[in-house]
């Protein structure tokens, strides 16, 4: 039985031979392919998406995206989970930088500061206006605490590690 030859879908490349049967089994034979800069899906592999940058969509056999993309979203539009955005490309996320220490080290740096404070003011404290600067300083401290609080409700993309720390 002789069947008439269909014209290539658009977003596809379909080598001579091309046979949508061979679509099931991918080691059949011929068939089509999603050209670069486009995708299809598993479900659909004659719908082809156009990507948004060229680079998420390598083109090939259907749910092929760039690596760390997403291929059951609709033009490998986002990135798999455990990976993120990285301008025009997906990134795997790594371990992070664990905060802990710089969290104690800065803990411990204020308190240093606070007993610097008072053995550099002792004779200060000792004067009327000693308990002031003391209520100052401690006013201060907390002024900058809330700044930073309020920093991090900021709708602000920080850059690492600022938004580490500002996350603890």
């Amino acid at each position: 039985e002789w069947i008439d030859c269909l014209p290539c879908p658009p977003g596809m490349k379909c080598p001579f031979g091309s046979d949508m049967k061979n679509l099931r089994e991918l080691s059949a034979g011929p068939h089509p392919v999603a050209s670069l800069g486009h995708m299809t899906r598993s479900a659909d592999p004659l719908k082809a998406f156009k990507c948004r940058l060229p680079e998420h969509c390598p083109g090939g056999p259907p749910g092929t995206c760039a690596a760390y993309r997403n291929s059951d979203a609709v033009a490998c539009g986002e990135c798999i989970s455990g990976a993120y955005e990285d301008g025009s490309s997906c990134k795997a996320c790594s371990d992070g930088v664990d905060v802990v220490p710089f969290v104690i080290v800065m803990i411990l740096c204020f308190i240093g500061l606070i007993f610097l404070a008072l053995a550099v003011s002792r004779e200060t404290i000792k004067q009327t206006g000693g308990m002031l600067t003391c209520t100052l300083l401690l006013g201060l401290t907390f002024t900058a605490m809330q700044t930073l609080g309020i920093l991090d409700q900021l709708a602000f993309e920080w850059p690492e590690p600022v938004r580490t720390i500002l996350q603890s």
